[in-house]
């Protein structure tokens, strides 16, 4: 298997935006479209193709240009056939890893060094917006320069958790927490993991990003959650309609890493269930 770098200098189509802008008078929608059509993109990719192919035609309908799958030694094979399609290699362009590396593949890679400047990044399975705000990608940017901080993305919807399967249930009391600290109009400090997110490695910490695991992710989560029209998305997989089927799901969780959120958050949601009606059992 193959691994590809990604080419961007973002830097220099910054200078090259402001220079436009002064000269040109570029509009507020043309920076917004140059930003989608020029930012890479990375789709975290292990054996879910519904997901990842849901993903996908989303970013082409809304006019993101440069992306890419990183794919983690997949071994579902309408995956595969679907990365040899023409449909996809026509838009898209895959990274191979030899071994799954988990969620955080990206950072635990020794490609994350040669990432340019700002990209995007996110798992598959999410219910991204229908309608995109217009500033989707310049509002993150923005938001990441003014309070000098490398991680800006979308605000997980929680308003419908009767919805959630019974073993995610517990999942609104948690998430309500990134509800909480507002910094502006639906600008939330709150962590983001590998959930849809702009990366500016302007304000990435490398000097702690190379000591112990324990001191990189305690910078890594830190990071700012936009709420509001076209800013949130749903975890899919927390939902009894959680779009994928049946073969697949059972495919994915027969061959995912213990390092899979939702296989870790389904094994102690489950865990949990179980010692609860122990529990009730003792007292009847």
């Amino acid at each position: 298997m193959s691994e590809t770098s990604i080419d961007f200098d973002f830097e220099s189509f910054l200078f090259e935006r402001s220079v436009a802008s002064r000269i040109e008078r570029l509009s507020s929608e043309e920076v917004e479209a140059e930003l989608r059509r020029r930012t890479p993109v990375i789709v975290n990719s292990f054996n879910q193709l519904t997901y990842l192919r849901n993903t996908l035609e989303w970013l082409s309908k809304n006019q993101f240009k440069t992306v890419y799958v990183l794919d983690q030694a997949s071994t579902y094979q309408p995956l595969l056939d679907y990365y040899q399609s023409s449909g996809f290699g026509e838009k898209y362009t895959v990274l191979r890893l030899k071994e799954n590396l988990g969620p955080r593949a990206l950072w635990e890679h020794k490609m994350f060094r040669g990432f340019p400047g700002v990209f995007i990044f996110t798992d598959p399975d999410l219910g991204l917006p229908v309608n995109p705000a217009p500033d989707f990608v310049s509002r993150m940017l923005s938001l990441s320069d003014k309070h000098r901080i490398s991680k800006v993305g979308l605000a997980l919807d929680i308003s419908d958790h009767e919805k959630f399967q019974d073993v995610f249930k517990g999942n609104y009391e948690y998430e309500m927490q990134f509800w909480q600290e507002e910094l502006e109009k639906n600008t939330f400090r709150a962590k983001i993991d590998t959930t849809f997110h702009l990366c500016n490695m302007k304000f990435m910490k490398f000097s702690q990003f190379m000591h112990s695991k324990r001191m990189r992710y305690r910078f890594f989560f830190n990071a700012l959650r936009l709420a509001g029209d076209g800013f949130v998305a749903k975890h899919l997989p927390w939902y009894v309609d959680h779009g994928m089927p049946q073969e697949e799901r059972d495919f994915y969780f027969e061959t995912a890493t213990v390092l899979s959120s939702v296989k870790r958050e389904e094994a102690k949601a489950k865990r949990e269930l179980e010692a609860s009606n122990k529990t009730e059992n003792l007292t009847l």
